[in-house]
């Protein structure tokens, strides 16, 4: 799946971007505290990363982006956007096997049973939260009532009901709770635990907006050659 947009360029949300150490506080849009200003600068010049958030109202020309701070720092949370043109690099989230490494001591087990779980379905969990900034950052952010944050896409319906049973078996037997998304071939997203209660409408939530829209919507999309969309 590509994670920039076909249209304009732009990263997609949940995409980690590098901004550039000497443009990008000339390409901010909009006013940061000192606090704030100061954390960022110091993120951004240590070579971090950032990940792209939903992009706000009356920003339609900008990328929206965010960092969430590791424990140390309260978890500080900084919404900020620039323009694109401060923007060097552009990454997929980091996979589950990426951050593997950077999980608590007691998650590994129940995340290596997951990747396994996964490799023998053919599907790519992409990480996302709490974990995925322990691995961006090197520093603790996972606390002990933390989820596990996955983002996946899928190819057909069929596809979507296995991932749906994988996660739902994993979690039963492993003592981590699952959140996160299903990507849309359109570039929507649905929380997977709403699918999983297969109601009649679901909350999509898109590049710059969310919606609320008929499960007719989504299932759709699985219909209608995804595969031409997801390359």
């Amino acid at each position: 799946m590509r994670w920039t947009d076909p249209l304009d360029g732009r990263p997609l949300r949940h995409a980690r971007v590098w901004l550039d150490g000497t443009l990008w506080r000339a390409s901010l849009i909009g006013e940061l505290d000192l606090v704030r200003l100061h954390a960022l600068a110091a993120w951004i010049g240590a070579g971090r990363a950032v990940v792209v958030r939903r992009r706000d109202p009356g920003f339609d020309a900008a990328c929206c982006l965010g960092v969430a701070f590791p424990v140390s720092a309260e978890r500080l949370r900084i919404g900020f956007a620039v323009d694109p043109l401060a923007i060097v690099r552009v990454e997929p989230p980091l996979e589950l096997h990426d951050v593997l490494g950077h999980a608590p001591m007691a998650w590994r087990p129940a995340l290596q049973d997951l990747l396994d779980r996964a490799k023998q379905s053919g599907t790519t969990f992409h990480v996302y939260g709490s974990l995925a900034w322990q691995a961006i950052s090197g520093e603790r952010c996972v606390r002990p009532r933390s989820d596990l944050d996955l983002l996946w896409s899928a190819n057909t319906l069929d596809e979507v009901d296995r991932v749906l049973r994988l996660l739902t078996e994993w979690e039963s037997v492993s003592d981590l709770r699952a959140d996160g998304e299903l990507l849309l071939p359109d570039g929507g997203a649905i929380a997977w635990r709403e699918l999983k209660r297969s109601p009649d409408r679901v909350l999509v939530k898109h590049q710059d907006r969310v919606s609320l829209q008929p499960a007719a919507y989504w299932r759709s999309q699985y219909l209608q050659a995804p595969l031409a969309q997801q390359t």
